[in-house]
């Protein structure tokens, strides 16, 4: 059966890694700051009937723990596509999505591919620390296909296995982005944390 990560398993995984994050996100204010350690276990999000402002980011964070089982969705993986590869998938996607894909330079990639096109592509930045954050596009004519979730699943498994913590910064109002990331094993660490410019939206 699926582990389904609870409250005080969310609340481990924070304990867990909050050292390493406080190392590498920075709060948004002082204020937080102050409060992080005290107030961790009420910032940890969602729980049921949990308001969030819509203009909130959240920081998720998977863990072996918390990494749900392989997706069923049936595409050929690529690791680390060629350029002209990536190519196909760049004309498909939305001129800002792909501006934030390339801002930062990738440490590895997996692709999904059908019909000889690639149509997903999960993306890591080099790590900083232990962490090393994921960003996930796929072609608007497939999505809600599941290739999404199959590229952030075996990214973020090949990150973990390296030693490392997967994340992402999300917007709060981003429904669709979120539960991929629920989908996929990944659970909300803190809430306003910023991270150093980083472009890390799921598109």
């Amino acid at each position: 059966m699926p582990f389904r990560p609870s409250h005080r398993s969310r609340l481990a995984l924070a304990t867990r890694t909050i050292a390493e994050a406080r190392r590498v996100l920075a709060p948004v204010d002082a204020r937080l700051e102050s409060r992080l350690e005290s107030r961790l276990e009420s910032r940890l999000v969602p729980r049921v009937g949990a308001a969030v402002p819509a203009d909130c980011p959240v920081v998720v964070l998977a863990d072996q723990r918390t990494l749900q089982p392989e997706p069923s969705a049936a595409a050929i993986l690529v690791h680390e596509p060629a350029a002209a590869t990536l190519a196909g998938l760049r004309g498909q996607i939305d001129t800002a999505d792909w501006a934030r894909e390339a801002a930062v330079p990738a440490a590895y990639r997996i692709g999904a591919v059908r019909g000889g096109h690639l149509i997903a592509l999960a993306s890591m930045a080099p790590p900083e620390g232990q962490l090393a954050a994921i960003r996930v596009l796929v072609a608007p004519a497939f999505r809600q296909r599941g290739l999404g979730h199959l590229v952030l699943y075996h990214l973020a498994a090949r990150v973990l296995h390296g030693g490392l913590f997967p994340y992402a910064r999300l917007a709060a109002h981003d429904l669709t982005a979120r539960a991929l990331a629920t989908r996929t094993g990944f659970v909300t660490l803190a809430l306003q944390w910023r991270t150093r410019d980083l472009p890390l939206s799921f598109a």
